[in-house]
């Protein structure tokens, strides 16, 4: 259980966009070996994602101990060569997976070992730091992994429900969704549906467009009292900005006590988190009436700088996803 946990990385391994085994070849003790092709997020604006051609082999050994062991397909080991990929810089995965080691009680103990090669050269110097440091690796990697094993394992121990009647699972696949939409914006792919429709250079806003029916939520919304039509698309502005010796929380606050300096001032923080339902539902005399709205308690994932606030909006929210709505869109990394 352990071990399928691991390698399902999209599930808690916010930066993976997608793992595809690709082929699956049985050796003769019992094991596998699996081709896959795995693609990384790009975490800002200012340099291109990553992917991987990996191999992947499982086996159990003869104290019943799981290993698992992956490592990247080249051209150097006699293995075939891969092509490029668009939008891509092909990174390296190094000997790296898990070791999985049964104990009294039927419990494990886990050793992990991640070790990649991310190609700083591809990025502007200023953020090769992220891209070479063992310590960003193994938060965004190694401890994640480590987090969502605890987090599972408390769950089947303990209550599977929170004070406020929510489930964990619940609030990890919202977590999860969330930062998938967020990655999915700033990297904004084609095969997403995302089409540009100005940039005027690297440091500046990037504006793109999507009309894929993924991306609208199912909603079919339009304006009141003779205004016109809701286009069916998504409009996305994009930029990012490195500043130093900040550091994370510190930002988060300001971001959070000065919103309404930049925000709209004639709605409220609420009301500007439901723009993202459809702009009729916004209160004011430019676009109609408000609708009902329930505000749930705020709450907390386990990781404490993570913040969630739930918000329902009756007779607009088409599904039970539609009605959960981010209050804090900045995500810092």
């Amino acid at each position: 259980q352990v071990a399928e946990l691991l390698k399902d990385r999209p599930s808690w391994f916010h930066d993976c966009r997608a793992v595809d085994v690709l082929n699956v070849l049985p050796t003769a003790n019992g094991g596998t070996i699996e081709l896959l092709y795995m693609q990384l997020y790009a975490p800002t604006t200012l340099a291109p994602a990553r992917d991987f051609w990996l191999l992947r082999y499982t086996s159990v050994l003869e104290d019943g101990s799981l290993v698992v062991c992956e490592r990247s397909l080249k051209n150097t080991q006699n293995g075939p060569s891969m092509p490029p990929v668009q939008h891509f810089v092909r990174a390296e995965m190094l000997p790296s997976g898990y070791l999985i080691r049964p104990c009294e009680g039927g419990g494990s103990i886990i050793h992990i070992v991640d070790h990649m090669d991310l190609e700083p050269w591809s990025v502007p110097e200023v953020l090769r730091p992220l891209y070479e440091s063992s310590t960003v690796l193994a938060q965004k990697t190694t401890m994640a992994a480590l987090r969502q094993l605890r987090q599972i394992a408390q769950e089947v121990s303990q209550s599977n429900v929170t004070g406020w009647g929510r489930r964990p699972a619940a609030l990890r696949a919202l977590s999860q969704r969330l930062s998938r939409g967020f990655n999915d914006a700033v990297n904004g792919f084609t095969d997403e549906g995302w089409s540009m429709m100005g940039n005027d250079g690297m440091d500046d806003v990037t504006i793109l467009v999507n009309s894929s029916p993924d991306k609208l939520m199912g909603l079919n919304l339009s304006f009141a009292n003779g205004f016109p039509s809701v286009s069916n698309a998504v409009l996305c502005a994009k930029a990012s900005m490195l500043l130093q010796n900040v550091p994370p929380a510190i930002l988060l606050r300001f971001l959070r006590e000065h919103r309404s300096e930049w925000a709209d001032s004639s709605i409220d923080a609420y009301s500007a988190a439901v723009v993202k339902v459809g702009p009729c539902s916004l209160r004011g005399s430019r676009v109609g009436g408000f609708g009902s709205q329930v505000i749930l308690p705020l709450a907390h994932t386990v990781e404490h700088e993570e913040f969630l606030e739930v918000i329902k909006l009756e007779g607009i929210a088409q599904s039970p996803e539609d009605a959960l709505m981010p209050r804090d869109v900045f995500l810092l990394q």
